[in-house]
């Protein structure tokens, strides 16, 4: 509802004694006088602000007789005064819990397209078990893999990129595609990272980056090649349970110069080996004592557990982080990639 000025001092209202009769509420029964300030803010009216002069409760059950207390210019001047702040705060706690609202709805709108981006199903290749889980610090996040199906073999892409929620969200997005495109045209891990490098450094924003690996896994001829973008190095637990980090030339992340050069590593595979693959928001977790989680504690779970299904494997060092952070909140994503060969 829109008031004019003069509609604004005519809703000034003063009761007393003498006056048009009060509704009858049992809590006005002892009301004398009374004065209502509308509450205004963007010529909208939320409320009346409402003062009153009361009968003392010992003096009503006596029924004595008592002047109203009149209201005056400066009382109302005071209460228009207050009325005018409090519609004020009002309004803007009014407007804030809107916009709250439609960030929370737009970040869950985001957190559905993002999770559209996952694979929904995991390829099945012969010769190979496969598991992956991404899990958010926040409703949307920068983590991101994948895993193609190239026939006989699969490509694995895992990737994280800096920054958080929204930001990291759109660009993960670029990243993901970009590179997935790559891996199917390229045959090569280092040349992947060639080109999706080429094609992210003009869409990638100042000061952020994308650290991506990516591993061609071959079952038939029991192969693997790695190429690294300033990801962190894979862990391989070999089918009697020794471990090994899977070292590949580390390069620079991605996004960040044209002229950077990728290289890449080849490791012999075997049946029952276990290839693990995972983002810093693992071994980065931390206690209340802000202790990191870390790559040795990682490694260990994966010398004991190694010999469990690769879904089953996430989920213990999932519980393994959770357990070890004593319910610190997460403060970053957690993403993680298991490959099998069996």
């Amino acid at each position: 509802m829109r008031i004019s000025p003069e509609a604004i001092d005519q809703s000034l209202y003063v009761q007393g004694r003498g006056g048009s009769p009060w509704m009858s509420l049992p809590t006005a029964a002892n009301i004398r006088s009374w004065l209502g300030v509308p509450l205004i803010a963007r010529e909208r009216v939320l409320g009346v602000l409402n003062i009153d002069s009361r009968i003392p409760p010992d003096l009503a059950e006596q029924a004595v007789t008592v002047p109203a207390r009149v209201f005056t210019e400066r009382d109302i001047e005071v209460a228009r005064t207050f009325a005018n702040h409090a519609a004020l705060a009002i309004e803007n706690a009014r407007l804030y819990q809107e916009s709250v609202t439609r960030v929370e709805q737009e970040l869950e709108i985001a957190r559905r397209i993002q999770s559209n981006l996952f694979p929904r199903e995991l390829p099945a290749i012969r010769g190979l078990a496969l598991a992956a889980c991404c899990l958010p610090a926040r409703e949307t996040g920068g983590d991101f893999y994948d895993l193609i199906d190239l026939g006989s073999r699969v490509g694995v892409i895992v990737g994280d990129v800096s920054g958080k929620s929204l930001p990291a969200a759109m660009l993960m997005a670029v990243a993901r595609s970009t590179a997935r495109s790559e891996a199917r045209n390229h045959e090569t891990p280092w040349v992947v990272l060639t080109e999706t490098n080429r094609w992210l450094v003009d869409d990638v924003p100042r000061n952020s980056f994308v650290a991506l690996s990516y591993a061609l896994v071959d079952p038939e001829q029991r192969r693997l090649v790695l190429a690294s973008a300033g990801q962190l190095t894979p862990l391989l637990r070999r089918a009697d349970g020794t471990t090994a980090y899977l070292e590949a030339p580390n390069c620079l992340p991605l996004g960040l110069s044209s002229e950077t050069e990728f290289g890449q590593a080849e490791a012999a595979l075997s049946c029952g080996d276990t290839l693990l693959f995972y983002t810093d928001g693992i071994v980065e977790a931390h206690d209340q004592r802000r202790d990191l989680f870390g790559f040795e504690r990682l490694e260990q779970i994966l010398q004991a557990w190694g010999h469990l299904a690769p879904d089953a494997l996430i989920d213990r060092i999932l519980q393994e982080v959770h357990a070890f952070s004593e319910g610190t909140p997460t403060h970053d994503d957690m993403t993680l990639v298991v490959v099998r060969v069996v």
